[in-house]
């Protein structure tokens, strides 16, 4: 599952992460987006322990999610959704 891009309730379903910590979660990509499974350590209440079993199960994406709106917005968007280029 990919930790810049779940919802609180997919986040919920890991181990050891409940509403708290998967708001918490939320709240920290929402500064700036995850860029190592690491940066979990900065959720209060999520430790090495935590992390270790969450490794195997969790991800980054390796891009910057950009907000559906700024893609829905944009022209490079329209030509990449539908193939069509504009001038």
């Amino acid at each position: 599952m990919d930790l810049n891009t779940a919802p609180e309730s997919v986040l919920q379903t890991l181990p050891g992460i409940g509403p708290k910590k998967a708001a918490a979660i939320v709240a920290l990509r929402a500064k700036r987006p995850l860029s190592r499974v690491s940066q979990l350590l900065e959720v209060r209440g999520i430790g090495k322990k935590t992390l270790e079993r969450l490794k195997p199960l969790v991800q980054v994406s390796s891009n910057e999610a950009v907000p559906t709106q700024a893609r829905a917005s944009s022209p490079e968007a329209d030509s990449a959704n539908t193939g069509a280029v504009k001038p």
